[in-house]
């Protein structure tokens, strides 16, 4: 900000494919192509876009027409904040793009995430991307799912698998056992007919 915000123009939003492609930025001017990449048009940033262009002149060019040289965007989104009754946070632009550099990185493959937002892994890494106590009550969280899980996974590897002639068995711990009416041995042919001889 606030360069990005100032060149961008209508014809640089592909509704149908969902992409903005980013041009004629200060930072990245002087590579191939003037440095376009694309964004991915978002839900939220679609809808508020929408808006603007309902509100949009006839054949106005830019997205942001009231955006100049010599705007003072700090000092509007200072008074957005106090209107929002929202405490101020440090660096409020650099702070702002490092959330979404961020969110980005946490559902994206790094070089994707920072693709997106216009830098490096290694610049992401030392400037944008954040810990957060959100971050960190999921790892908690993670842990405890993996310790509640473990005494169901003993159980499980605790069952055994005894085959016999023609049927297969399963014991499982005490609390839920299988055993069919000839028990743990199979039956032999010379059992099972002095069974028959004295029951006749």
């Amino acid at each position: 900000m606030p360069s990005e915000a100032q060149a961008l123009k209508w014809d640089q939003i592909a509704w149908k494919a969902k992409r903005i492609s980013i041009i004629d930025s200060s930072k990245t001017e002087h590579h191939a192509n003037r440095g376009i990449r694309l964004v991915p048009l978002l839900p939220d940033l679609e809808r508020e876009l929408l808006l603007l262009l309902a509100e949009a002149k006839p054949k106005e060019e830019n997205v942001f027409p009231g955006l100049r040289n010599d705007s003072k965007l700090r000092t509007s989104l200072e008074k957005l904040i106090t209107k929002a009754v929202v405490k101020q946070w440090p660096k409020l632009w650099q702070n702002l793009r490092a959330s979404g550099c961020t969110d980005f990185a946490r559902n994206l493959p790094s070089h994707v995430a920072a693709a997106i937002c216009g830098h490096t892994e290694q610049i992401a890494k030392e400037h944008y991307w954040q810990v957060s106590d959100a971050d960190l009550d999921s790892v908690i969280k993670q842990q405890e799912q993996t310790r509640s899980s473990k005494p169901q996974q003993a159980l499980a590897k605790h069952r055994t698998e005894v085959k016999t002639p023609g049927k297969s068995h399963i014991l499982r711990g005490n609390d839920d056992k299988q055993m069919d009416d000839i028990g743990l041995e199979p039956t032999t042919p010379t059992m099972s007919t002095w069974c028959s001889n004295q029951l006749s």
